[in-house]
């Protein structure tokens, strides 16, 4: 997933497991039904997702649900 490969936090490269844990959360996400189909929609999300992540985010079960809240009010289709 280019998005997340090319992004960069503020100490450098995400490590693997960091990569894991955005993705994981955005794939989660994005399936849902009422998820925007847009593919741009998509692309703001998944730096939405980073974004999130390098504000100090990195707990999975935080991350999901901060975005999904996110989601639910600004990415539904």
């Amino acid at each position: 997933m280019p998005y997340i490969q090319s992004a960069m936090s503020s100490t450098g490269a995400f490590t693997p497991d960091d990569i894991s844990c955005i993705r994981n959360v955005f794939e989660e996400i994005v399936a849902q039904p009422w998820f925007s189909r847009s593919p741009e929609r998509r692309q703001d999300f998944a730096l939405y997702v980073i974004n999130a992540y390098r504000r100090g985010l990195d707990r999975p079960d935080k991350l999901h649900a901060f975005c999904l809240e996110a989601a639910m009010e600004c990415f539904a289709g």
